[in-house]
């Protein structure tokens, strides 16, 4: 009896959080369609199939609300769950954002809080480009764009195998994007790809920061 009522607290609070984060992401899209803004991304919650249906009520709804053309839909890739679903996500979403900070922390398990350890999570890693790689692949076959935000965006030696892996857009800080900006002019895109494509296949963050010395 008492494992029966466990589970039954267990799934009402499931419940609970979903239609918080409905609730949540319709606050959202009010505000965004109200301020004449063309972009909204989300996160991915729990069950793709029950989440995307309620996402496209809540998004049908806030239409008829507040209409509001071009308006871009999108979600954002911060565990590695999501980004080995992207084939199948890119789908049902406009555009792909890559959080790089959480993409980071919950790939290699590195909490980025943590005072010892938080060092070692670096963006550059190839298991965190090996998902971003496979996350703009899957985008592109469907004709999506993907942003990159976090603070790898922003890297200088992130910048280049960024390029390299086709990520449409980098996403930082005002202060930030002079720099990457005069950086990137002086790109070759050619060099970009081959350089990305060392990174896959290096053993460690510290290797890929090396090829782009």
């Amino acid at each position: 009896m008492e494992r029966y009522f466990h589970a039954e607290i267990l799934e009402q609070k499931r419940q609970k959080e979903l239609q918080e984060r409905n609730l949540n992401a319709k606050r959202r899209l009010q505000e965004i369609a109200s301020g004449n803004q063309t972009q909204w991304s989300g996160n991915l919650f729990y069950d793709l199939k029950g989440v995307n249906e309620a996402a496209k009520a809540i998004l049908d709804e806030v239409r008829i609300q507040h209409p509001c053309e071009n308006l871009q839909v999108g979600i954002m890739i911060e565990v590695p769950s999501a980004a080995l679903l992207a084939p199948i996500l890119a789908q049902e979403v406009d555009f792909f954002s890559i959080g790089t900070n959480d993409l980071t922390q919950y790939t290699l398990a590195i909490d980025r809080g943590h005072p010892l350890l938080s060092a070692e999570a670096d963006g550059l890693h190839p298991s965190i480009l090996l998902l971003i790689d496979q996350t703009v692949r899957a985008a592109h076959q469907h004709g999506k764009w993907v942003g990159i935000c976090g603070e790898l965006a922003a890297d200088p030696k992130a910048v280049p195998v960024l390029i390299g892996l086709g990520a449409d857009e980098l996403s930082m800080s005002s202060t930030s994007i002079p720099l990457v900006k005069a950086q990137i002019r002086g790109l070759n895109y050619i060099n970009c790809q081959q350089v990305a494509q060392q990174a896959l296949s290096c053993d460690s963050a510290s290797a890929v920061r090396a090829l782009v010395e």
